[in-house]
């Protein structure tokens, strides 16, 4: 990881800090920010992606532009193992990569219904147009963003939970079959954190509530092989709230903080 991020980082005529970085079965994401010299910021490519290929002359560093992306502020970029995605500071989603794996996923990567265009693997918004609830009113952005293997989940700016991606051992935490754009997850309360590993789901709601789904397959997870949210047996230390959740394989990491005082 290093050897690409110090690359993509440096050059004889300005200096370029890393922000944000992903990693994906071949290939590592850059992100770097505007830079006093007026450089906008940038998202780089570095190793291979499907469909991604260079938009200009190679980069004698092995880095791979993409346009699509300058001048967007992004808050957070992630990978999976053949995707990428960036949320703006906006909380616009872009997508890149392949639609569905070598393995053939039962779902976009992509968290967009496939086109037969030849650039579709280029950067491109993700609409969240169909999780509008109210027609007068804008839909929803999102607030955080998390990807796997062969899906990714999001938190919307109206509580909910949205995956999608392939379904295989109830790894969504619904039952679609196929789900290719933003799909809710079914839970009453307001949705505070989540993340997503391998087959395996998980959020935390703003009341401070843990569930889990899937896990049933690829040697399992922590999902308990449930098909939708089942709630844990388990509470926060008094005077603690989650601050960000994260999980893999078999294991996953809560990071609390500080309830504020109330005065």
């Amino acid at each position: 990881l290093y050897g690409p991020v110090r690359r993509a980082c440096s050059s004889s005529s300005t200096q370029r800090f890393a922000l944000r970085v992903a990693c994906g079965v071949g290939f590592t994401l850059v992100y770097s920010a505007e830079t006093p010299s007026g450089q906008r910021p940038s998202v780089v490519l570095f190793g291979e992606m499907k469909g991604i290929e260079p938009t200009e002359a190679a980069d004698v560093r092995g880095l791979v532009h993409l346009p699509e992306l300058d001048g967007i502020n992004i808050a957070r970029l992630t990978a999976g193992a053949f995707h990428g995605m960036a949320l703006t500071d906006g909380g616009e989603l872009w997508s890149f990569g392949d639609w569905s794996g070598p393995d053939s996923a039962n779902g976009s990567l992509l968290g967009r219904e496939w086109t037969a265009s030849s650039d579709y693997a280029r950067p491109a918004k993700v609409s969240l147009k169909h999780l509008q609830q109210d027609k007068d009113k804008l839909p929803p952005t999102l607030l955080e963003l998390d990807s796997s293997t062969y899906s990714t989940i999001a938190v919307t700016s109206d509580g909910a939970a949205v995956t999608w991606g392939d379904s295989d051992g109830h790894g969504l935490g619904h039952t679609l079959g196929r789900c290719s754009v933003p799909t809710k997850v079914a839970i009453d309360d307001p949705v505070a954190h989540a993340a997503i590993a391998f087959t395996s789901g998980i959020l935390v709601t703003a009341k401070q509530a843990i569930y889990t789904w899937g896990g049933g397959m690829w040697d399992g997870g922590i999902g308990g092989d449930h098909s939708e949210p089942t709630q844990l047996e388990w509470e926060f230390p008094e005077g603690y709230e989650c601050a960000r959740i994260c999980i893999s394989m078999g294991h996953g990491v809560l990071i609390l903080r500080r309830k504020a005082s109330r005065r």
